[in-house]
């Protein structure tokens, strides 16, 4: 989501706050740290209206390619007491330091792979066996109603038939839409029909026998 910090516009800031507020369904949020600043007001604003909407968080600290190698580590120590003394009760796991800019001298990209795996942790997704389990248990239950022989199949095989069952289920659902149009403008045809012979018979001479 955009920013409340430096650049960030002021109707971000009540967005944020409202996104925040209305929705249940969080895990977790991640929260950007500027590393040459560390947390400032606004953090600090942050953090204590996610502890008052009883939402965790974690802490990424970005921009640290712009930190000498010797002063990064009492940057992340700071970062890390500054918490303790706002009284950061809702914060989880440890702080992630992050570098995307490409490699350049002695300075190279940095922590993203340990940022992506926080946040498949946080989707509770961090055990790969525990998700292939599922997509076998679905695969196999779905072939034993349809009564097909079972065969052994590969991670990739299984995400690629679950992608396929996706995709028939999403043209049935529109074939079905389809159908259900052209029954209505069926429907419309015969009544439309149905009115203009209503409207042509009582334009007609009645005629004694």
């Amino acid at each position: 989501m955009p920013g409340y910090g430096h650049g960030s516009k002021m109707a971000w800031g009540a967005e944020i706050l409202k996104y925040l507020g209305n929705r249940r369904v969080f895990r977790r949020v991640f929260l950007l740290i500027d590393a040459m600043v560390g947390i400032n007001k606004k953090d600090v604003v942050m953090i204590e209206y996610l502890k008052t909407l009883g939402i965790s968080f974690q802490v990424v600290v970005n921009k640290c390619d712009k930190i000498a190698p010797g002063e990064l580590r009492e940057r992340m120590e700071g970062v890390k007491r500054e918490l303790e003394r706002v009284g950061a009760t809702n914060v989880l796991g440890e702080i992630l330091g992050v570098s995307a800019e490409p490699k350049k001298k002695d300075r190279r990209k940095f922590g993203v792979d340990a940022f992506r795996w926080a946040v498949l942790k946080a989707c509770g997704l961090e055990n790969e066996e525990a998700v292939i389990k599922d997509l076998k248990v679905e695969i196999k239950v779905d072939k034993e109603v349809k009564g097909e022989k079972k065969k052994a199949a590969t991670p990739r095989k299984e995400k690629e038939w679950v992608y396929t069952k996706v995709e028939r289920e999403k043209k049935e659902k529109e074939e079905r839409e389809r159908e259900e149009r052209a029954l209505e403008e069926e429907e419309w045809e015969e009544e439309m029909e149905e009115r203009r012979e209503r409207e042509a018979s009582r334009g007609r001479p009645k005629y004694r026998k």
